[in-house]
């Protein structure tokens, strides 16, 4: 595993040919467009992202095999910002994406894709992006990929997850009892009603590198046809 040519990061599991391949293009084309500044800085946020992901999952579970599901105050709390910190970004990882392929959109289209006043800049998200590249490339695979992210139940699973989690609640959790000789149910977080285990992050990992593979080999191929 190389370290990523944009940012020196060593990350596993990463679809790290097409995220560079995409990078090569821009950079090697368009580096002195201010437009490209947008895309640099999403691109570097999307490996910052991921890595930490891995990162505050990988915590979570280290939390969780020192002081089980019914730890201390202190404890817990070590938890829970751990799960926050994995889930925040885990969706900021697809944020940033989305944001990298609208500055890409402006470069190619920019009567579509407004991108260099702060107003409009804070109006791209995952979803004006997918808006706004089925209005100026409707038939391009990209786009229909941008739909079919959207689409997926694990990202509108995890975009709900992170914004109650940063906007709404801390979650309690379902700790159930021993009575005489059965086996107790595994302890489960409110938010989903889920074990509270290791393969919450198991999941999420899996889950988040077929989504961004996806939506990078989409987006290599428009840049190659592109730019």
């Amino acid at each position: 595993m190389n370290p990523l040519k944009t940012n020196g990061l060593i990350i596993q599991n990463f679809p790290q040919e097409k995220y560079e391949s995409i990078h090569h293009i821009l950079s090697s084309k368009y580096a002195e467009k201010k437009e490209y500044e947008h895309f640099s800085g999403a691109w570097n946020a999307i490996a910052y992202r991921y890595k930490a992901t891995i990162d505050h999952g990988s915590d979570f579970v280290k939390l969780l095999k020192l002081y089980g599901t019914a730890p201390q105050p202190e404890k817990r709390y070590l938890q829970e910002q751990a799960l926050f910190n994995h889930f925040s970004s885990y969706f900021s990882v697809f944020e940033s994406m989305c944001y990298g392929f609208f500055a890409i959109g402006s470069i190619v289209s920019p009567e579509f894709f407004s991108i260099n006043d702060p107003a409009d800049q804070r109006k791209i998200s995952p979803e004006t992006t997918k808006r706004t590249f089925q209005k100026a490339f409707l038939n391009e695979q990209i786009t229909k990929t941008l739909i079919e992210l959207i689409n997926d139940s694990e990202f509108e699973n995890i975009r709900n997850t992170r914004n109650i989690l940063t906007h709404r609640t801390a979650p309690g959790r379902k700790i159930y009892l021993n009575i005489g000789e059965d086996e107790s149910l595994p302890t489960e977080w409110k938010l989903n009603n889920k074990p509270l285990n290791e393969l919450i992050v198991k999941s999420n990992e899996d889950n988040m590198k077929r989504l961004l593979n996806n939506s990078l080999t989409a987006g290599e191929v428009f840049c190659k046809s592109h730019l």
